[in-house]
């Protein structure tokens, strides 16, 4: 039962996903879609912690939810902002941190190390609620939370990939894993 709930929330999440695409950006309807993606991710995320074993449906419906709601957000933002050469700057070195951490992963591991850390959440959290941060206290604000939160992110899957004996998707942090290698 749990499965067919879940797999409604991404399929409710998708299409309120691409009404976002139809809607005034930072309109009141905008942001009750966007509330409504939101909860239905909160939602899949506890009620998969409660499941050993999710469906196969539910993962990849939650990659195809999660990607569309990225291209979206991405689609509705980047025509309203414009980027000043420090944020362009800080986005560039952000995106060659984490190239950079995926080809040493790659290098090291043979396969795409991806880690479930603490930092990794913060992000996708930052990235949630970026637009509420732009439409409450402005995009400069918004884009420096989001910027931070991301360095420390990249910059720890970089420090995971390139220094981890083997590849532990499950460690929550950098120093969480260097605890468990110093004690086996």
């Amino acid at each position: 039962m749990n499965k067919y709930l879940i797999n409604t929330a991404l399929i409710l999440a998708s299409i309120c996903t691409i009404c976002l695409l139809f809607v005034e950006p930072l309109s009141l309807w905008f942001f009750i879609l966007y509330l409504i993606c939101g909860g239905c991710y909160v939602f899949k995320c506890c009620t998969n912690r409660a499941l050993d074993n999710p469906a196969k449906s539910s993962v990849i419906l939650t990659h195809v939810s999660k990607y569309l709601f990225v291209i979206a957000i991405l689609a509705v933002f980047i025509p309203l902002i414009r980027l000043t050469h420090w944020q362009l700057y800080w986005l560039v070195a952000i995106l060659l941190i984490r190239i950079s951490a995926l080809l040493v992963g790659y290098i090291r591991y043979h396969r795409l190390a991806f880690w479930r850390t603490y930092s990794n959440s913060a992000k996708r959290i930052a990235f949630f609620c970026f637009p509420l941060l732009y439409g409450s206290l402005g995009f400069t604000i918004a884009i420096c939370v989001f910027c931070g939160i991301a360095t420390i992110s990249a910059a720890e899957d970089l420090l995971l990939n390139s220094t981890a004996k083997e590849l532990d998707p499950a460690v929550k942090s950098y120093f969480l894993g260097r605890k468990k290698e110093v004690a086996n």
